[in-house]
This record gives C-alpha cells, structure tokens and sequence, in this order.
C-alpha cells in the first residue's frame, strides 16, 4: 500500500491511497466467492453452477463496492494506527482508479481521502501557570449586611400575602400582564401573563416600579423609559422600551417576626436566631468559595488555552457553536431568535470551550487522571441527566474534577 496523505490547517489529512492488485485482490476475492455462492441459476442448485456460468450471472459492480468499502475501511484504519490519528469527522473518499481483471477476481484500487482528525496538542507549561494563578485567590469574607440581606430575604419568602384593594406601594407584590415594544414591535419574549414581583424590586428597566405605584387592580399603565447603557439585556440597551402593563393583583406582605420561634419552623436543625445567622453565614461562604475556586479554573483554563498550540478544526467549533445556541435560545425562551446572529455573537464563547477542553483532555492524558469506571458509575448515581447521555456526562464532570484537583496542588 502506499500512500501520500498529509495533515493540513484544520487538522484536516487528505491525500491518495494506493492498493496494488495483490492488496486489492484480498477484498475483492472473498467479495467475488460470495457472490458466486449466491448466484442462482435456472437447473442448477444455489452455489452449484459451473463457475464460468456463475460469473456471468453476478453483479460485478456490486462486488467492487463492496470489495472497496473493506479496502477504505481496513487501509485508512491501518494509516490511523500507523500516525496516531484519531477520526472525528469523514471520510469523503473518491474512487480515482480501478482495473478489475475479472478473470484473476482482483483488481488495482486508488482513491483520494478527506477526513478531519482529533488535533494535535501542545500544552504550555500548565503546572506554572496553574501555581501563578493560584496565588490570586481571594478569602471569601462575609459582611453583617449580607448577612442581613439574607435574613430578609428569608422572611420574604415566608410572608403572608393579602389581597388589598388600594393602590399599590413599594413593597407590595404585584401580579400583572406585560407587554414591551420597540417603537411599535412586540420585543421577542417580551410579553408576559400574571407575571409576580415585589414592587421596588423588578429587573425591569429602571423607573418601571415608579410608573406603577399607586395603579389600582385592572387598571392599565402605559409608558415608556430608555434602558441604561449597562442594561442586563444587551438588545435593549440605551434604546426606548414602550411598556403597556395591566394589574391583575396586589398583595399587601406581611413579613413573619425574626424569633426563634420562626426559625425553630424552618426545619429541626436550626433552634435559634443565632444559630440561623451562623447557618447563614457559613452558606456565603461556602458559596463565595465555590465562586472564587470556579474564577481561579476558569483563569486556569483561559491561561493555559493561550500557551497552548492547536490547530482546532472548524468541525469541533461549529459543533459547540449549535448547542451553545440551543442552549441559549432556552434558557432565554426566545426559539424565534436570529439563529445566525445569535451564532455570530456566540462564537468566541464557543471557540474558548473547544479550547478549554483541548487543554483538560490532554493534561489528563498526560497526566494519567483518566477516570476509572468505578468514579463514573459513582457520578452517574449523583446526576439526574438522561440516561442516554449519562455516561458522557459523567466521564466529563470527573475527569474535569481530577485535572483541576490535580493543578490546585501545584
């Protein structure tokens, strides 16, 4: 066999393959007696027939195809194992040359390959950068007005609410259907029906609560406000947002007393004040811990991705690039979203996931932190996931967990 493929940019290998008749001749011979055991010919039992008679009758075309298919398959996985190449889209093959000798039942076979293969990866020094990065780590501290915050919150979540008939004020839960517009364009996801929120509290564009204090149930208020320049919703930004909101409810809360009684009814684990504010506490800071060790990985990644050399195929980013915008398109619940637009903007995100799991697979390969079965099995009993897609998941989750256990002790 011989062969002049070649890896190019985009970790793409393309080139031509070349069986002599003997190589050839070890797919198309079997191929060829199949087909002679299978001939059926009038007067004679099938696989029976004189040989001479029985080639006639088969379906030379078929056996080539055949025959050809087992010749790619094995040649192509010969070459794979030869340079280290691992398939993860293809291949495109064209048949460049075949002379089948049907008096020998074998043939000359050349035919030109395209595939894109796992790339090629060449770490930065991971171990230094991980220790620099890891000298960044900030104490989670937690302040009294957290704390406090907290606390309320709580007590929010507890409150009595009663149906109230005046006009609403800050602090009063509301329940209303809204509308936004763009000049006259419904905003997409804009419209909401009974939508529930503390009045003084909404993410709604600033000045919004404003508008409806004092609004009476089945009263309607009509509005517009300019969204500010730093707008959690970037397509609303510094543009003016036309509101038409209708109350359906307010609800006058009434927040429970922060006794021991009261926390004593949160669950058996708590009795007092005192003890709900330490649980509290130390929930932020485990919280903020989790945040500051999820910062420190994600710097890791993004460092370590920058003194990494690989060449990444289009294939493995535009594969990301599609789940990232269905992810997106629902947790935003906007399906009728500009596909390629939100593509567009996605992308850089895309193409830095791609990379930052370029960099986990090869320091786990690297470093032997592959998963056993065993911690599969055991994460897969932790995780509500389909069934169908478990395993991946799970395999992901643990080798991500042993790679950044393993540079926190750098």
């Amino acid at each position: 066999m011989k062969s002049t493929l070649t890896e190019t940019k985009g970790s793409v290998v393309e080139g031509e393959v070349t069986l002599s008749s003997e190589e050839f001749g070890e797919y198309w011979n079997p191929a060829y007696d199949v087909a002679l055991q299978n001939v059926s010919i009038p007067g004679f039992r099938k696989g029976s027939a004189p040989r001479e008679l029985a080639a006639k009758a088969i379906d030379h075309d078929a056996v080539f195809h055949h025959a050809a298919d087992r010749a790619v398959r094995a040649s192509l996985s010969e070459l794979g194992e030869d340079n280290n190449w691992r398939v993860i889209d293809g291949p495109s093959v064209e048949v460049l040359e075949a002379s089948p000798k049907k008096d020998k039942q074998e043939s000359a076979f050349k035919y030109r390959a395209r595939f894109i293969i796992f790339p090629r990866i060449e770490l930065g020094n991971y171990q230094k950068i991980a220790t620099r990065v890891l000298r960044e780590k900030k104490a989670a501290e937690v302040s009294e007005e957290e704390v406090r915050r907290s606390l309320e919150w709580l007590r929010g979540s507890r409150a009595e609410l009663t149906e109230i008939t005046r006009g609403a004020l800050k602090g009063d839960v509301i329940e209303a259907d809204i509308e936004s517009f763009l000049g006259v364009e419904p905003i997409p996801g804009g419209k909401l029906l009974h939508d529930r929120f503390l009045l003084g509290e909404s993410r709604f564009v600033p000045g919004f609560d404003d508008a409806l204090i004092g609004k009476c149930v089945k009263e309607t208020a009509e509005f517009t406000l300019t969204a500010p320049a730093d707008y959690w919703e970037p397509q609303l930004r510094g543009k003016e947002v036309r509101f038409m909101v209708v109350i359906q409810n307010i609800f006058e809360r009434k927040l429970p007393d922060l006794t021991d009684a009261f926390v004593a009814s949160l669950g058996p684990q708590l009795k007092t004040v005192d003890d709900l504010r330490k649980n509290i506490q130390e929930g932020l800071r485990q919280e903020k811990e989790d945040r500051e060790r999820d910062r420190l990985h994600a710097k890791m990644l993004d460092e370590i991705g920058r003194a990494t050399q690989v060449d990444i195929p289009d294939i493995m980013i535009a594969r990301t690039l599609d789940g990232l915008a269905e992810e997106t398109a629902r947790l935003t619940a906007r399906p009728e979203t500009d596909k390629d637009k939100l593509k567009e903007a996605l992308k850089e995100k895309a193409e830095a996931r791609v990379r930052g799991y370029l960099v986990i697979h090869a320091i786990a390969e690297k470093e032997g932190l592959e998963p056993t079965e065993e911690e599969i099995q055991t994460e897969i009993g932790r995780s509500y996931v389909d069934p169908k897609t478990a395993r991946d998941y799970s395999y992901g989750i643990v080798r991500n967990r042993k790679v950044f256990e393993f540079l926190e002790k750098q």
